[in-house]
């Protein structure tokens, strides 16, 4: 069985409860030199930092089987992003140096304990629009307090990240 999110726009930048926008970070103060850039939740988890409504990644236990599902898609001709996945509402738009101009990426973070499938992200450019779905069964239920989970059954998107090259020109909408 097929489940598709209802789809009510909103765009990013009018949303900042819906979602963060960080413009220009990277790796941050201590990386190495060659080190790959961590995107600026990787840089929270590792800090021990949270946002609103964010899970301290780096605070999840082993019982809850964090994982981390990355995709990668091209930019070329693109001048809108339309979300419309799986997520806690916590979606975060970085527009990364030392990235390839051509490539972005869309990182989900998730947790689950006792049953729960993520389905996948399905990707469809129209033109200049490039539409991100999740596909599947989603089936979460999650309690937090101060960025910890303090209750989780079935499998729940506690952040999604959309990584951009900061030379691309794409305004990302996120649709619940």
């Amino acid at each position: 069985m097929f489940i598709r999110t209802a789809m009510s726009l909103l765009v990013v930048g009018m949303s900042l409860s819906a979602c963060t926008i960080t413009a220009g970070k990277d790796a941050g103060s201590g990386a190495a030199p060659n080190s790959p850039p961590q995107s600026p939740a990787e840089q929270a988890a590792r800090d021990n930092k949270s946002g609103p409504d964010m899970v301290a990644w780096a605070n999840v236990p082993s019982d809850f089987n964090p994982d981390i599902k990355t995709s990668t898609f091209s930019v070329v001709g693109i001048q809108k992003i339309e979300l419309s996945i799986f997520s806690s509402g916590n979606v975060q738009v970085n527009y990364l140096p030392n990235l390839d101009p051509a490539a972005a990426t869309i990182k989900s973070f998730t947790v689950h304990k006792n049953s729960g499938s993520f389905g996948s992200i399905e990707l469809n450019p129209k033109g200049s629009v490039l539409e991100v779905e999740s596909i599947g069964e989603y089936a979460c239920s999650i309690e937090t307090s101060n960025g910890a989970i303090t209750k989780l059954d079935g499998l729940c998107v506690v952040h999604t990240e959309i990584n951009l090259p900061d030379t691309a020109q794409v305004e990302v909408y996120y649709t619940t």
